[in-house]
């Protein structure tokens, strides 16, 4: 499960299935659809740009292409050579930038998958770029 919010003038939140999430980004094939994102090591953040996501459910790890933007290290180290990105790494945090633009590739990816039969009706409704209820 991911979690999600959005503060536009008010607050949504809720929870993603990792799954489909990674299903309604991927269904969007055609046109590759990417974010920004920043993504947290132990004393490293780079800014990135996400893409052609997979999953795999045995082990639950989202699989992503990612492309480093900007470094920001934590410390500096002088005597540091290279960009400072290590290559293999125990855990990390990632946070995906939920624009106009991503949030709309999700929308379509939904239909997508509801048109192909993949996605029962109603699903649509628990993400972020999902229409939300109208408040009285």
């Amino acid at each position: 499960m991911v979690d999600w919010a959005v503060s536009t003038p008010e607050l949504f939140a809720g929870g993603y299935e990792t799954a489909l999430l990674v299903s309604e980004w991927a269904a969007n094939a055609d046109e590759a659809l990417t974010t920004t994102a920043l993504l947290r090591l132990e004393d490293t953040t780079l800014h990135v740009i996400a893409g052609m996501p997979s999953y795999d459910p045995m082990s639950g790890q989202i699989i992503l292409q990612v492309t480093a933007v900007e470094v920001f290290p934590l410390e500096i180290d002088p005597k540091q050579k290279g960009t400072g990105i290590p290559e293999e790494f125990e855990g990390a945090t990632l946070t995906l930038v939920l624009d106009d633009a991503f949030s709309a590739g999700l929308v379509n990816g939904n239909e997508i998958m509801v048109a192909e039969g993949r996605v029962p009706r109603g699903e649509e409704k628990s993400r972020p770029g999902a229409p939300r209820p109208k408040r009285p």
